[in-house]
């Protein structure tokens, strides 16, 4: 009777061995994506402050073009007109 006694508790031992293993494993790769999410969280602010800045670049870049196209045309007022312009009275824009 003690062998059969034996037997089921080895295998409840085993049993359980098994579990508190297959328990580990899967804590360690609860703990692997956690760390991944983490890693994307901070990759994604990143991100999202990059394209920000990109963005403020763009509106200065735009505003940078206005201006220069606005003083070139207050340039172009001021200039006398070419003989071009003078015998046909036409702006050759």
């Amino acid at each position: 009777m003690s062998t059969l006694r034996e037997r089921y508790q080895n295998a409840y031992l085993d049993k359980e061995r098994r579990l508190r293993d297959r328990y580990n494993a899967l804590r360690v790769f609860a703990n692997k994506v956690t760390r991944q999410k983490a890693a994307i969280y901070v990759a994604r602010q990143q991100i999202k402050e990059k394209l920000q800045l990109v963005e403020q670049v763009n509106l200065q870049l735009s505003q940078l073009g206005r201006r220069i196209n606005h003083q070139l045309d207050d340039l172009d007022d001021l200039m006398p007109a070419g003989p071009a312009q003078e015998s046909t009275g036409t702006d050759p824009d």
